[in-house]
């Protein structure tokens, strides 16, 4: 049995360490597709020590001042209009720092099956993180089902010899 806590222990050290990627110095543009016209929200983290915190990109009508909001700073801003379907590249200063904090975006045409999700069934969706996890998670319980199987093993053959 200890074998098999010690299988477990090590199972939920690995999926700590690398289901969830860390959340700092990242930016997160939700909707993930959005029309031209739409309103997206920006959430940073990082930044901890920033007075100012702007987002720039070359589809916002404007550029954002993002106000912190516990542990991250966050906004809205509007789409152009005449903004160009594809990739969008949001870019977030902090204190007119050298370093560029970025993340990315979805402009889209509005065509297409409608969801209900909010988004497109077209499309490219980054969902990297999401399979990682996954990834990681099948493979905790792989390795706790094979240490089970082992030690099951090991226990019947002490039994019979």
């Amino acid at each position: 049995m200890g074998t098999l806590r010690h299988a477990l222990a090590v199972a939920v050290v690995l999926l700590a360490v690398t289901a969830a990627p860390a959340a700092a110095d990242s930016v997160k543009v939700n909707p993930y597709r959005a029309e031209p016209g739409d309103s997206v929200r920006i959430v940073v983290y990082g930044c901890e020590d920033a007075d100012q915190v702007f987002a720039v990109s070359s589809v916002f009508e404007e550029d954002v001042e993002l106000v912190p909001t516990g542990d991250f700073w966050s906004g809205a801003a509007e789409v152009n209009r005449d903004a160009r379907t594809g990739r969008a590249w949001v870019e977030v200063g902090c204190d007119d720092e050298a370093e560029v904090l970025e993340g990315s975006f979805v402009v889209v045409d509005g065509f297409g099956p409608d969801t209900g999700s909010g988004g497109l069934a077209m499309g490219a969706e980054d969902h990297s993180g999401l399979a990682w996890g996954v990834a990681v998670m099948v493979a905790a319980g792989a390795a706790v089902v094979a240490v089970s199987v082992l030690a099951g093993r090991r226990r019947a053959a002490r039994m019979r010899g």
